[in-house]
């Protein structure tokens, strides 16, 4: 079980002007309460979150994150997030402030040749970027008939359609992706 006092101060001041003090006004805070500087990361990299103001923290979203309950934490987030974290003082009362992370993503990139051979090097056409969330690939050869298609990002063309090999040619794709 938990009790929390409060205590009112009742003071006077100058020309009888009266003002009430609590425990929780900003005063109480040695600091304001801070998450930091907005920052960007390249996916899959992390951000260090150092709060600040307070005795005790509590970050949100947790999912991403090393420690909830620190001071200071690693965010390794999937996407941008705008983290929370709420600061206690010594009375037990909270400040809320929050920091950006911002993922910054490599470009699509599509390879202008590949060899199919068999040798295990450079054997699939495959499209890749890290922060691709859906993907349409289409491969259609010089007459414009589909030859490969795939909404698997992971799945690529060996240069086969219905398994026999393509001949060596120039091929064209369609190539549509939202990150």
């Amino acid at each position: 079980m938990r009790i929390v006092i409060i205590f009112l101060v009742l003071s006077i001041l100058n020309y009888s002007c009266k003002k009430d003090v609590s425990p929780c006004d900003d005063l109480n805070f040695t600091h304001a309460v801070s998450a930091g500087n907005d920052t960007t990361v390249h996916f899959g990299s992390s951000a260090m979150l150092h709060a600040r103001g307070g005795v005790s923290y509590q970050w949100t979203p947790a999912l991403s994150l090393s420690c909830s309950a620190c001071q200071t934490t690693t965010a390794t987030p999937k996407e941008t997030t705008v983290y929370y974290v709420v600061a206690q003082n010594t009375y037990g009362c909270t400040r809320m402030d929050s920091v950006l992370v911002t993922i910054s993503c490599q470009a699509i990139f599509a390879p202008n040749v590949f060899t199919p051979n068999g040798d295990g090097v450079n054997d699939t056409f495959y499209i890749k970027g890290d922060c691709i969330k859906t993907i349409f690939l289409g491969i259609y050869d010089r007459w414009g008939n589909q030859i490969f298609v795939s909404n698997d990002i992971t799945k690529g063309w060996d240069g086969t359609f219905k398994g026999n090999p393509e001949p060596l040619g120039t091929y064209l794709y369609y190539l549509k992706a939202t990150t």
